[in-house]
C-alpha cells in the first residue's frame, strides 16, 4: 500500500521549531560568557572595580535572536550595552552585528558560522562579538566547559 510522503518521510528543521535549536542557542550563549569571563581577567583596570562583570543576553525577535553584550558595577543597570552578534532563527547562522535592530542584508547573505556546526557556532566568535568573514577563532575549550555546564545545570534541575 502507498505510504502518503508527510508519513514516511521525517525532516530535520534547521529552525527554531527544532527543540534542539534552543539547546544549541543556550550552549553557545554559555560559550560567549566564558569568553568574555576568560577575556576580563586581562583587563586589570575592569577587574580592580568590585562587582565589574561582562556578560552576553539572548533575547528572541521574530526572524532573529538578538546576542546583547553588558558590561559595568551594577547589574541591574549596566554600564555599557553593546550589540555582539545575531542567529538566524529560520537557519541557525550566527550573522555580525551592524546595528542595534537587525543584520544587514548583506550579513544575511555572509553568515560568519552556523549554531548547526560542531563548535556551535563558536569558531566565529571573539571577546570584541562576531568576527568578519573567514576569521576563526579556537574556541573549542570554551565549548566544552559549556557544554559541561549546561549538562550539570540539567542534572541538578532533574534532581530537585
Amino acid at each position: 500500500m502507498f505510504k502518503n510522503k508527510e508519513q514516511s518521510l521525517e525532516t530535520f528543521t534547521m529552525s527554531a521549531e527544532n527543540p534542539e535549536f534552543h539547546k544549541r542557542l543556550e550552549v553557545l550563549e554559555e560559550t560567549i560568557n566564558l569568553i568574555l569571563d576568560n577575556d576580563l581577567q586581562k583587563w586589570s583596570y575592569k577587574t580592580s572595580q568590585k562587582g565589574y562583570f561582562s556578560r552576553c543576553k539572548i533575547s528572541y525577535g521574530k526572524k532573529f535572536v538578538k546576542i546583547v553584550k553588558e558590561e559595568g558595577t551594577n547589574s541591574d543597570y549596566p554600564r555599557e550595552v553593546s550589540q555582539f552578534g545575531w542567529v538566524d532563527m529560520s537557519n541557525g547562522d550566527v550573522l555580525m552585528g551592524h546595528n542595534y535592530r537587525s543584520p544587514s542584508e548583506s550579513e544575511k547573505r555572509n553568515p560568519r558560522s552556523n549554531i548547526w556546526k560542531d563548535q556551535y557556532g563558536a569558531e566565529s566568535i571573539s571577546s570584541y562579538g562576531v568576527g568578519y568573514k573567514g576569521a576563526k577563532y579556537n574556541n573549542q575549550s570554551f565549548v566544552s566547559k559549556a557544554v559541561d555546564t549546561i549538562a550539570d545545570r540539567t542534572k541538578m534541575k532533574q534532581k530537585d
